[in-house]
């Protein structure tokens, strides 16, 4: 018998294998362990409280083998671990609060197996918000077999209450209460079976109930309740992606009711991404069109990752096949007397993107598992919504902040029907019409992996535009809406008017949630966000301050077409001449996206994306016609 007074790590150090210790009820402070005998037995006489002693947060780490634990509740300040394969046996009750430091885990199934007969409770309150912490880790190769309730509570914006990698058996209820971070991340080919109720509730900022990773399956046989309140940052119910699969498969497979309450002016819901499938011949979305003749239709070509804006009427024929609608698209506009009329195209293609700090050290990014996804009840209120999203991976992740992180980009497109005003809040209220002529563009940027710990690291996200231009001067601007517009010079094209491409950035960025605008510098010199045109490498180049969780920004691009030769002047062209803008990402996935809209003058505007948090951040943006580089 083990008394208060008396160590359980030396006796399960002592002890032979198939030996059961039994420990009398009280507190006890103990090191850390390594349960390298099968067969041991832990059998509490009593609530048990234990502390770990030291840095390390592991109390117990079971290496390839069998570990049983009876009886009663173990109240533990720490974390238990698998190793090599080993396996735990949970018969009692276990309340884990994880010790307050960075990088924490309470259960950590690296590889084995953790079979849970009795009640799992884990409570996660860092004291610093900036730490990242996992409540329960289930490794690649790893099961969770929960049998018994697991019960969880947290706060904290770097919190995942459960990160799964291997395979979770949820025969038992879970409830899950998350102020802030992650309720559930499935990443790549992890497994979620459950045949029990699930119970999230998530109501702070930067919360967030299952997030579905590439090839994630959840298989869902019991209820789901999901609670989801926010009046000031954005909450999501259920997040997630997809990829092409060699055979059909589902994210989220529910065969159980779901109660889904939302509240809070900026709470959302289910936000899953619909599965996309090769096809040995193009497979296109289709867009719906509205009743404004200028307001375009979204064509989407999930095999080749295009995308094609085409205005009201370049269909004639509602019934024509997915091939003859991409023939149209590629094939050139005829004006209004019936003459062929070559494209004013503007083409952007997302080039590095990249991290670097004060030493010059650059780490560049490589797209990954990218997939197109429509997108249903977007928060703009546009008729149609689409988005390309996919995973960022880094050179080396040697230095990644904690277990729980991935990062990931994200563009979305939207289509409006009427002119929509969008206010972007901050202490001074930033408001933007968005115009129906054209599909806004947003990019995201989520769970940046920074090389160090140096507060003044930077991403930076390099759009190319071709054609190439060689300069630009300012056209519009005015400070007191932080939008300033730019015509680029120098472009090559073979339209046969004049065709000006504008460029309109704006001087306000969203930092993890936290609107800044750009008027002051931070104490190192630099800005929120910095952006420049870069006539070089025919580039625009935005570099983002560090940031905790998300940065966005929503630069613009159109061309207005005037008069053509033989039109009679330079007035406004009164015919049907597309305007063509494209965007791409680089390899491996190529997104093409092409505008085609009829104008005869282009309002360019601006569109503001959710985010989340409300992390305040102190830099802005500078814009200077005589910058080349950031």
């Amino acid at each position: 018998m083990v008394n208060p007074g008396d160590s359980i790590s030396s006796a399960l150090t002592d002890a032979s294998a198939g030996d059961e210790i039994q420990v009398a009820a009280g507190s006890y402070s103990e090191p850390s362990v390594v349960v390298a005998k099968p067969n041991l037995t832990l059998r509490l006489m009593g609530e048990v409280v234990v502390t770990v002693q030291g840095a390390d947060t592991e109390w117990l780490t079971i290496q390839g083998v069998s570990f049983g634990m009876l009886q009663d509740r173990l109240n533990l300040t720490g974390g238990i671990g698998l190793d090599d394969g080993g396996a735990i046996l949970q018969d009692n009750d276990i309340v884990m609060t994880l010790a307050d430091v960075n990088n924490a885990v309470g259960a950590d199934i690296r590889n084995g197996t953790w079979t849970q007969s009795g009640e799992l409770e884990v409570r996660v309150f860092p004291t610093n918000l900036d730490f990242t912490m996992t409540g329960v880790h289930v490794a690649a190769g790893a099961q969770w077999k929960q049998a018994g309730a697991f019960v969880e509570a947290h706060t904290g914006p770097f919190v995942t209450v459960v990160l799964l990698d291997g395979v979770w058996k949820q025969d038992g209820p879970v409830t899950i209460s998350a102020d802030q971070g992650r309720a559930v991340r499935m990443n790549s080919n992890s497994q979620w079976i459950g045949t029990a109720s699930v119970d999230l509730t998530h109501s702070g900022y930067l919360a967030s109930g299952v997030y579905m990773g590439p090839m994630g399956k959840w298989t869902q046989n019991g209820n789901i309740a999901l609670t989801v309140a926010s009046t000031s940052t954005i909450t999501v119910g259920v997040d997630g992606q997809s990829e092409s699969y060699p055979s059909p498969d589902k994210t989220w497979n529910q065969n159980g009711p779901v109660s889904l309450n939302v509240t809070g002016s900026l709470a959302s819901g289910p936000n899953c991404a619909q599965l996309v499938f090769p096809s040995p011949t193009p497979a296109f979305i289709i867009s719906n069109s509205t009743n404004l003749q200028f307001a375009p239709t979204l064509l989407i070509n999930l095999t080749t990752a295009a995308v094609t804006l085409l205005p009201q009427g370049t269909f004639p024929d509602s019934n024509l096949s997915s091939n003859k609608k991409k023939q149209l698209v590629h094939k050139e506009r005829t004006d209004s007397s019936g003459q062929q009329q070559s494209s004013a195209a503007v083409s952007l293609s997302l080039g590095t993107i990249s991290s670097s700090n004060t030493n010059n050290s650059t780490r560049t990014a490589t797209v990954v598992n990218g997939t197109w996804a429509t997108v249903e009840n977007n928060t703009l209120g546009a008729d149609q919504s689409f988005i390309y999203s996919c995973a960022l991976q880094f050179d080396s992740d040697s230095d990644a902040k904690g277990i729980a992180e991935g990062a990931m980009l994200g563009l979305q497109y939207y289509l409006f029907s009427n002119t929509t005003e969008v206010n972007l809040g901050g202490d001074t209220p930033v408001k933007f019409n968005v115009s129906p002529a054209f599909a806004k563009f947003t990019v995201r940027l989520t769970d940046w992996v920074w090389q160090s710990d140096d507060p003044n690291e930077r991403a930076e996200v390099r759009v190319a535009i071709t054609p190439a231009f060689t300069g630009f001067s300012e056209v519009a601007g005015d400070e007191v809406d932080f939008v300033r517009e730019f015509a680029l010079t120098g472009q090559q094209t073979t339209y046969s008017g004049r065709a000006s491409t504008r460029v309109r950035l704006v001087e306000a960025v969203e930092l993890d949630g936290k609107l800044v605008t750009a008027k002051e510098a931070g104490s190192n010199g630099r800005k929120a966000v910095e952006f420049t045109l870069d006539a070089t490498s025919s580039s625009l180049v935005v570099s983002f301050a560090r940031f905790n969780t998300s940065a966005v920004y929503d630069p613009d691009l159109g061309v207005l077409l005037t008069g053509r030769s033989g039109d009679g002047g330079g007035g406004g062209s009164s015919d049907n001449t597309g305007l063509i803008i494209g965007v791409a990402v680089a390899v491996p996935l190529a997104v093409l996206l092409v505008l085609v809209v009829i104008v005869s003058a282009v309002a360019i505007t601006y569109w503001r994306k959710r985010s989340q948090s409300s992390i305040a951040a102190h830099n802005s943006i500078n814009f200077q016609a005589d910058d080349s580089v950031l």
